[in-house]
């Protein structure tokens, strides 16, 4: 999903068991997932209240008819830069760097700022997938979280996923607030104060565009 502020606990390892324990980790977070799912193709649907202590609930599963819809949707996005090094700037700066550290976050800046031709903004691509009732959404950045939870709170009765670093990786998208701190999210990305909330407000945008074209 969109994590690009969140990492395991246990981390930067080279212990092979500790990436089997991520592994297990996330087997069993799926397999409890599922199996409070109910069967396919079924809903539940409150059929009368019985008296107790409390009024209780009680619901009956129904059969449903599945939805074949599938479509897709690419769409572009500009987005601000902040103000990038320029390529013989940063091999003037690698030529007397002698740390190792910052050279190679100097390194990794020359590989950043490769992806753009414009000093000023750049337009890129998002992906948004409609597979029956839920939706995929894509796009090349390390996106915060706060993306995903932003889109299943503005569709609560649709299924989002999300998919960071797709189809490249073109870096960072922290929330307005972070600019203010110092991060390494904030000082690695390109993209300029505020490129988080545009890329939300499209895909919102893409989402919302493909459930009104099944209603109609």
């Amino acid at each position: 999903g969109a994590s690009g502020e969140l990492a395991p606990a246990g981390q930067y390892s080279g212990e092979i068991t500790l990436a089997d324990r991520h592994g297990r980790e996330l087997g069993y977070a799926a397999l409890s997932t599922l199996e409070g799912m109910g069967p396919s193709s079924s809903t539940l649907r409150y059929i009368e209240k019985l008296e107790s202590g409390a009024p209780l609930a009680i619901w009956k599963r129904f059969q449903k008819e599945m939805s074949v819809t599938l479509k897709a949707s690419c769409v572009a996005i500009e987005l601000g830069l902040k103000d990038l090094l320029k390529k013989d700037e940063i091999e003037r700066l690698l030529k007397t760097a002698t740390d190792g550290f910052e050279r190679e976050r100097l390194r990794r800046k020359a590989g950043v700022c490769s992806n753009f031709s414009n000093p000023d903004e750049t337009v890129e691509k998002f992906w948004v997938w409609q597979l029956g009732d839920s939706f995929l959404v894509a796009h090349p950045f390390e996106a915060y979280s706060h993306l995903q939870l932003a889109l299943r709170q503005a569709f609560p009765n649709e299924a989002i996923a999300v998919g960071n670093l797709s189809n490249g990786g073109l870096g960072y998208l922290p929330t307005v607030e972070c600019y203010d701190r110092d991060l390494y999210s904030v000082w690695q990305t390109p993209f300029a104060r505020g490129g988080l909330e545009k890329l939300i407000e499209a895909e919102e945008a893409t989402v919302r565009k493909l459930i009104a074209e099944i209603k109609r």
